[in-house]
């Protein structure tokens, strides 16, 4: 623990894992290790003791593995794209950057929103906010104390020649590093062009966000890691700051959480959906929870 998890945790969340949620971990894939060689793993993976503690070496020994999905052409923004396309040609009334002033109550029932100062009738309630939001607006107690947050920094990059390895992205757990993540866009979006781009990204606290020049971190870091050579030219950049970007699964903020959902399910017909039930985190999946629900309740 004190060798592995802590240090990189705590590179992570700003917390070792004794704070920590006992999930918490699941959160950054740190479920498995690759041990040894390829023959020793196979022979391991047969015990059901040892097969969720040691990982494949390569995703193709993996005989299950799903291919994740990236569009053609744009970004993962795509898919919000399409999805609210469809809604809308099946007639529903999206409505986006928009208040919810009040809820009207009758009997532990939702039969109304006031949206942006227009009163609209409610039978069910799908609800995927923050859970703390819908107790503040029905006039529940939330107590507790505020959730901590990481802030996550986007260094966008575009370099002038190919990358030095064929990795669609890259976890960096190494606490000597300041990056946690690398995208590297050209590898899995086959586009041909003579400019090479990637994403770093970096999870700090809020108050260090302008402690560095974080798009000298990120390139120094490529060029460290291997991911580019070092007289590659950075031919464009740019730099996005999300204050609230990583919530931080601490003990108290999980216990938080619990009591604000069990106040929300009080209510008849309020359905808790995606990241705001806690049951969930990555947005396939969360998806399919949200329609697999909005079936259920017709």
């Amino acid at each position: 623990m004190d060798v592995f998890f802590n240090p990189v945790l705590q590179k992570f969340t700003g917390k070792t894992s004794d704070a920590l949620f006992h999930n918490a971990n699941l959160l950054f894939n740190l479920k498995r290790f690759a041990v040894l060689d390829v023959p020793t793993t196979d022979e391991l993976k047969r015990s059901t003791k040892f097969d969720s503690r040691i990982a494949f070496h390569h995703r193709k020994d993996f005989k299950f593995h799903k291919p994740c999905l990236y569009p053609k052409s744009g970004g993962i923004g795509r898919w919000i794209e399409t999805l609210e396309s469809k809604l809308t040609m099946a007639g529903v009334d999206v409505r986006t950057n928009a208040h919810i002033e009040s809820v009207g109550i009758v009997d532990k029932n939702i039969n109304e929103l006031v949206v942006d100062g227009q009163a609209i009738g409610v039978k069910g309630l799908l609800w995927s906010a923050a859970p703390a939001t819908f107790c503040r607006l029905a006039g529940e107690d939330i107590g507790g104390v505020k959730p901590e947050f990481r802030s996550t920094i986007l260094v966008g990059l575009v370099f002038d020649r190919k990358f030095s390895t064929n990795c669609h992205y890259i976890t960096v757990f190494d606490p000597d590093f300041h990056s946690f993540r690398i995208t590297l866009y050209n590898n899995f979006r086959l586009i041909e062009t003579d400019l090479f781009s990637a994403t770093v990204e970096f999870l700090v606290s809020p108050e260090k966000i302008d402690s560095l020049d974080w798009v000298s971190v990120a390139v120094d870091e490529m060029i460290k890691m291997g991911l580019c050579n070092s007289d590659a030219i950075v031919k464009k950049h740019h730099i996005k700051t999300i204050l609230n970007g990583f919530p931080v699964q601490s003990n108290q903020s999980i216990k938080n959480l619990d009591e604000q959902v069990k106040k929300v399910k009080a209510f008849k017909n309020v359905h808790l959906i995606g990241r705001a039930g806690g049951e969930g985190w990555f947005l396939d999946g969360l998806i399919r929870q949200a329609y697999e629900t909005a079936s259920i309740i017709g």
